[in-house]
């Protein structure tokens, strides 16, 4: 099944609150749950599904706020974001999924086993971003130093024209490594235009102030999982892995099996005013 061939689908997972998501594959499958970055929408995954969808079920997700999912005055931090994947996954029975979270969307895998426990998922993927994303030890994974994050929240989320040259930047200089088509660049700017500055700010300062630390140490316990790390990251992130417990699995994040970009701090395309 190609993704252009697959309808998606809205799942009402709280009050005035409705997920677009798409869902292909055998539905008996194991089921890989694919959430993205900080606006970004699941169809980030759309090669993804091109490729495994003949034998798994493929579920893309459009996070609360984010591509066509609702725009919501509230509930805009990943505890919020990791309960609305409980429901949706309930919504659509699934169970034990395994969740593939890419860059602030591993705030929302580890949301998830922190509401529903390691029994509730078969594995874990997580894809470009530390669970400690704010710390002031320079030796540490994170994803940025504590002035730089404090800026973005305070000074660049706050104004739709800093925001706009922000992730402009971002995109051309971290995210993408080659050179970028206007094509590239027009794709990646859409598939963040469904999410608002003012839900962008919202969960980008509850992203830097998350700590999902103990959720990364027990997945060594209790998941076979993967970790995908960017180029731009690998030797850090080799520096502070006795720190976050991560003794599993990682490649750096390249090639067709990942998503086609990697996000740095969790920031990505500019959304909409």
């Amino acid at each position: 099944m190609k993704f252009a061939d697959v309808t998606p689908i809205k799942i009402s997972v709280a009050p005035n609150v409705s997920l677009n998501v798409w869902d292909a594959g055998p539905k008996d499958a194991q089921a890989l749950v694919f959430i993205p970055g900080l606006t970004f929408s699941g169809a980030v995954f759309c090669h993804q599904l091109d490729r495994f969808s003949d034998r798994y079920r493929m579920v893309l997700v459009d996070p609360r706020g984010q591509g066509d999912s609702t725009t919501c005055p509230e509930g805009n931090n990943y505890m919020a974001h990791g309960a609305d994947l409980i429901e949706l996954c309930r919504q659509l029975s699934i169970q034990k999924p395994v969740l593939v979270g890419w860059s602030c969307g591993n705030l929302e895998a580890w949301s998830f086993v922190r509401q529903a426990g390691w029994d509730a998922v078969a594995g874990l993927v997580t894809v470009d971003m530390s669970p400690f994303p704010l710390n002031s030890d320079p030796s540490a994974w994170t994803e940025g130093a504590p002035d730089e994050l404090r800026a973005v929240g305070t000074q660049v989320l706050t104004n739709d024209e800093a925001a706009a040259g922000f992730w402009d930047e971002y995109l051309r200089d971290v995210m993408w490594q080659g050179p970028l088509t206007q094509a590239q660049y027009d794709y990646f700017m859409g598939l963040g235009a469904g999410c608002t500055r003012a839900t962008c700010h919202e969960l980008f300062c509850d992203a830097i102030l998350s700590d999902y630390r103990p959720e990364a140490q027990d997945a060594d316990k209790n998941l076979l999982r993967r970790r995908a790390l960017g180029r731009h990251r690998r030797s850090l992130v080799q520096q502070a892995l006795p720190s976050h417990a991560h003794r599993g699995a990682w490649r750096p994040s390249h090639g067709q099996s990942v998503p086609p970009a990697v996000q740095r701090p969790p920031r990505a395309v500019p959304p909409r005013s």
